[in-house]
């Protein structure tokens, strides 16, 4: 336990005090303190205790007990004794209701500025006593359900597949892999002292890898060049200007006019036509900067006819809210078949979009998809959607000739910021006898977390790719060696915590 000096004058704090409490990023310590009260860290207790999970059992005959050769370590408690003053009632309220805003979230890191280290934490208990005064003393109670503490964050390379790395914690650790592809691959391994991981499928001497996409469209919307006017769309009319943005983004410099939706639309013949196919849609939409604004953007996949084979599209529809609501649609307006259609849900988890809406056909078979990707050089897909459809009538077999884009607004309603940002329009192979599909092409991005279990390539969650006997293995002290195969086909980057009981 730490003890410190007194207080001196309310709404001041000692230079002598030697710890204060960080919490999600934010010294508490620091923000609640100002010329009219503060807050002040007075003790620390919990961070040094251990409690092991000790597993006996009786044997008849036998005195004492049995005791397992092995055991765990239970959740760790953080108790933090506090001071909150204020000159004012008023004042003091406010800044109650602060700190308690300030507390939310779980497995927050939690710090205290007399060690480098964080806890992973979530409030428990905030125990304020009877409010009789504008100086109070009360305790904050952390749950650490994962009971270690952990060092700042540190990175290496793994060079030519094989390394080491010399682990200085107390406890075990789960690292990071990150992988720049460098070439295709079919399968990826990583391989330590404590176990293995491996994603996709190596190939014998008798098999080979093939691309199981062939890509017929890769435009990341730098020119208009190739793309001609389109003529109809869905309830509206063709109006207005498509433009290019910053040489990365369609968007409509002029929407034009028209009582219900209207806006550009442009279009672009593929150079074949495709019976399987994958069709990725990238855009942004920003429904959230005005309450009244309405919005769509939409992909149509048509055949050479310009028949809709599928539309693809995000909209906000709704007046005086921001709701945007995802839209893949089999078919045309009359004979159709939604897979995906959130108007009737309550969630807003595409406010504010930035992502991808995918759809693939196999033979009968579709699979629609639409998430959200976080904006940093990780690119996380979040808030995801996945379904399935098997088009056992064939009623939408039509064969993909053309892509047509289209961003639209309501009547006299403003437009929010939206914009085309990538469109990718891939041929499905089918395997044959003895292929073995690549996972990852030159320039992909590979991420593997062993700590939250976790697979992503380009940013999507694929952990149906890894291997059954695979395990998400940990770093132990001393020296870890690490290989990686296939040989030089990947860069790699581990990056972990030094964890300690």
């Amino acid at each position: 336990m730490y003890r410190f000096v007194n207080l001196t004058e309310r709404g001041t704090r000692s230079t002598s005090l030697s710890i204060q409490t960080i919490f999600n990023g934010i010294n508490l310590d620091e923000l609640l303190t100002d010329k009219n009260g503060s807050f002040t860290t007075l003790t620390v207790t919990g961070r040094s205790n251990i409690n092991n999970r000790l597993n006996t059992f009786e044997v008849p005959g036998r005195d004492g007990l049995m005791e397992s050769n092995e055991y765990t370590r239970r959740e760790k408690e953080i108790v933090v004794k506090y001071q909150m003053s204020d000159k004012t009632n008023e004042g003091f309220r406010v800044r109650y209701n602060r700190l308690n805003d300030l507390l939310s979230g779980i497995k927050k890191a939690l710090m205290f500025t007399d060690e480098n280290y964080i806890f992973y934490s979530t409030l428990s208990v905030n125990d304020v006593p009877e409010e009789n005064s504008n100086s109070l003393v009360g305790t904050l109670t952390f749950l650490c359900a994962d009971p270690n503490k952990y060092g700042p964050e540190r990175n290496g390379t793994i060079s030519n597949d094989e390394g080491y790395i010399d682990y200085n914690g107390t406890a075990e650790t789960k690292p990071t892999f990150s992988f720049d592809v460098l070439a295709p691959i079919t399968h990826l391994d990583i391989v330590g002292d404590n176990g293995y991981i491996r994603i996709g499928d190596p190939y014998t001497v008798e098999e080979t890898p093939f691309e199981p996409e062939t890509i017929i469209l890769n435009d990341n919307m730098s020119t208009l060049t190739g793309w001609g006017p389109a003529s109809s769309v869905d309830g509206g009319t063709v109006a207005g200007q498509m433009s290019v943005l910053n040489g990365n983004d369609f968007i409509a410099s002029d929407y034009g006019s028209g009582s219900s939706w209207h806006g550009p639309s442009v279009k672009k013949s593929l150079s074949q036509q495709l019976q399987d196919f994958k069709v990725e849609c990238y855009f942004r939409q920003a429904a959230y900067v005005n309450p009244k604004d309405t919005g769509r953007v939409e992909l149509y996949l048509l055949d050479i006819n310009n028949n809709v084979i599928a539309k693809l599209g995000l909209a906000d529809a709704w007046k005086n809210m921001p709701k945007n609501c995802a839209e893949v649609r089999l078919g045309d307006t009359s004979n159709n078949n939604y897979m995906v259609n959130t108007s009737g849900e309550t969630d807003t988890w595409w406010n504010n979009f930035q992502g991808v809406i995918r759809l693939e056909r196999i033979g009968t078979k579709f699979f629609a998809y639409v998430a959200n990707i976080t904006r940093d050089s990780a690119g996380k897909h979040f808030r995801t959607w996945f379904t399935g459809f098997d088009d056992l009538e064939e009623k939408y077999q039509g064969k993909v000739a053309q892509v047509q884009l289209h961003l639209g607004c309501y009547g006299t309603h403003t437009a929010p910021s939206q914009a085309f940002q990538r469109i990718k329009v891939s041929k499905v192979n089918q395997p044959v006898t003895n292929q073995v599909p690549y996972i990852a092409l030159s320039g992909d991005k590979i991420d593997i977390n062993f700590k939250k279990s976790e697979i992503l390539i380009n940013g999507e969650e694929r952990k149906d790719l890894k291997d059954f006997g695979a395990s998400f293995f940990t770093f132990k002290k001393g020296r870890n060696n690490l290989f990686i195969l296939p040989e030089g086909k990947v860069s790699t980057t581990v990056t972990w915590r030094e964890a300690f009981k």
